[in-house]
């Protein structure tokens, strides 16, 4: 099912006298996609490579790249709500200040069956939902990059590139059912219970009470408890400048070094899947949860030179020949680290909430010194009711602990009856532990 903003609940219309917009509809055998067909799917690429001077190379290249379905309905409620439903268990109608149902009987009502598609605008009214938008665009990725290499002579090169991408149209589950933040100014009065016009005929959730809070009733869909879609409004970039050297040395071994200098920004990736402020989705725009603004590796391998004279006996060459040894070095930096509040007071019905800011959170020294304390949590306080916090999704001042990692390997060789080789290795993962 798709959700359509202008469909009109003719029954939850009649019954409750008022002006409702908004429903599921359903497959037809002339639309059985729930989402309309794309056809500006071009997926362009361009490559090139220069040789400006004859030690120095010039790279460049640029792609877009589509969204296949299953990472785009990834994030999303893509399962037709119709028939596949759940029972809401309604605990209170008054913000958890009296108990409207209890754990021996917490649904006395009965369950929910899933009502099919039968009822068209009218399924599921008094419950939340989630479906597609028709108007539902697949998410892509644009890529590109320009370095430039050069050979410094003896086996040394050098190479420094700019590498980038932006993800565009990419898929998130906004909450379309949220209230106008203009009417969060009238603060207590949206707790407020109200006689409920949909009582009688909703027969469980939230709206089938006598009363209902005034701010449900002035959602923008208030016959649902909420409104969830797959929608196109995410949006993701990446730039970075990355340099290699690299040392070839003439008695078989090589040196390699990488660091990459980047930043990630977006308001979809990690733990949001949904925006905390459906209507101002730029608070969202934070670091990435994967975002590294250092990381740096250090390859090496070695062939050992014994033996390789054969001036020893056949079976000491055997022994001490064919030796190598092989090193990988990483360091980065920690990822940015979210943080939320314990309850979220909007009481926006549907909007989420972080902290508010109000202080340096950031606390000096060592990893070691900090573990008890690895940033000062009175730099942040919960935010008033009806107000959303400031603090970004992710918070790139303080950061997870970094990575300082080395990996060591020893191989061994033995060459046999002139066409097989053996091959003894010993492997250390994390060899400084």
């Amino acid at each position: 099912s798709s959700f359509d903003f202008d469909a009109v609940p003719r029954d939850a219309a009649r019954f409750t006298k008022l002006d409702l917009r908004g429903g599921l509809a359903f497959a037809t055998p002339e639309r059985r996609s729930p989402a309309d067909m794309s056809v500006r799917q071009w997926a362009p690429r361009f490559g090139f490579a220069f040789q400006i001077l004859p030690r120095t190379v010039l790279r460049g290249g640029y792609g877009l790249f589509w969204l296949p379905n299953n990472l785009a309905t990834t994030n999303s409620g893509t399962n037709n709500p119709a028939f596949s439903t759940s029972t809401a268990l309604v605990s209170s109608v008054d913000g958890g200040v009296t108990p409207l149902t209890l754990i021996s009987n917490p649904f006395p009502d009965g369950l929910l069956s899933p009502p099919g598609g039968v009822a068209g605008a009218d399924t599921l009214i008094g419950q939340a939902v989630s479906g597609w938008l028709r108007e539902t665009r697949p998410g892509n990725t644009q890529q590109w990059n320009l370095s430039i290499q050069q050979d410094l002579s003896r086996g040394l090169t050098f190479e420094t590139a700019y590498a980038a991408s932006k993800g565009t149209h990419l898929p998130t589950a906004p909450q379309f059912d949220q209230l106008p933040n203009q009417l969060l100014s009238l603060g207590q009065g949206l707790l407020q219970q109200v006689p409920n016009p949909f009582f009688g005929l909703v027969s469980t959730g939230e709206l089938s009470t006598r009363t209902v809070s005034t701010g449900q009733l002035l959602r923008p869909f208030p016959h649902f408890t909420g409104v969830t879609g797959n929608a196109p409004l995410g949006n993701l970039t990446y730039h970075s400048l990355q340099v290699k050297v690299s040392q070839r040395f003439a008695q078989g071994a090589m040196v390699t070094l990488v660091y990459t200098f980047a930043k990630n920004l977006g308001d979809v990736s990690g733990p949001q899947t949904g925006f905390m402020d459906n209507n101002n989705r730029r608070l969202d725009k934070s670091y990435a949860s994967f975002d590294l603004p250092h990381r740096a590796v250090l390859h090496f391998n070695y062939e050992l030179p014994f033996g390789k004279s054969r001036k020893l006996p056949g079976k000491w060459n055997a022994l001490v020949a064919g030796w190598q040894v092989n090193g990988l070095a990483t360091m980065q930096s920690g990822f940015p680290i979210t943080f939320g509040t314990a309850q979220n007071v909007t009481n926006s019905f549907g909007g989420g909430s972080r902290p508010n800011q109000v202080g340096n959170p950031v606390v000096p020294g060592s990893a070691h010194e900090r573990l008890n304390k690895w940033f000062d949590p009175a730099a942040f306080a919960q935010p008033a009711a009806f107000t959303f916090g400031d603090v970004p999704g992710t918070f790139g001042l303080v950061r997870s602990h970094g990575v300082a990692n080395l990996d060591f390997s020893l191989f061994k060789n033995v060459r046999f009856l002139e066409r097989y080789t053996l091959q003894v290795r010993a492997e250390s993962f994390n060899v400084m532990n």
